[in-house]
């Protein structure tokens, strides 16, 4: 994923005590994409808010299954006043629930995230376990992960692009309602 330095935050947009929003960054570690997530806004607030992360250094780009530099996304929040205790209801970001018969760890749900390099199509062509992950459900999340089309990213010129983003993924132990009772 790419690494945001401390510095970059003073460029997030300002509107309200809390803003929630997810940056597309290029191979070189400047922002190309900008959609502010919370609060809602029309497309000429988004745009008018975002051009001054457009074309800034975030910092480290994130690096691909080969350790080159590549595309990726990040979600940031800005909290201006308040505290993470009273954060408003923002959206979330989607994720895969996966029903199993069993869990490793006998619990009842159990929730990891993968880290995906998705091409310019919208498929992860590669996937990672993260650290302290299990690795059994890390290989079944990433499996059903390529079997998901992702959203399609385009560079700075419009071109689609690959880039990596964190996949959440939970395992929850049940029925499939689709097999009926």
């Amino acid at each position: 994923m790419p690494e945001p330095a401390p510095t970059f935050l003073r460029h997030m947009p300002r509107l309200g005590d809390y803003v929630s929003v997810d940056f597309l960054i290029d191979p070189d570690g400047r922002v190309v994409e900008c959609d502010i997530l919370y609060p809602q806004v029309s497309d000429e607030v988004e745009a008018n808010a975002c051009e001054g992360t457009l074309g800034k250094r975030v910092g480290r780009p994130a690096r691909d299954s080969e350790g080159q530099p590549t595309y990726g996304k990040i979600g940031l929040t800005s909290i201006i006043r308040g505290s993470t205790n009273e954060l408003p209801d923002m959206p979330k970001p989607e994720r895969l629930e996966i029903m199993v018969s069993a869990l490793p760890s006998g619990e009842s749900r159990q929730s990891i995230s993968l880290l995906a390099e998705i091409d310019g199509s919208g498929q992860v062509r590669h996937c990672r376990q993260m650290p302290d992950h299990d690795i059994q459900l890390s290989s079944v999340g990433c499996a059903q992960a390529m079997a998901h089309t992702y959203p399609v990213r385009n560079g700075a010129g419009g071109e689609p692009v690959s880039y990596i983003d964190e996949i959440g993924i939970d395992f929850v132990v049940g029925t499939d309602p689709a097999e009926g009772s």
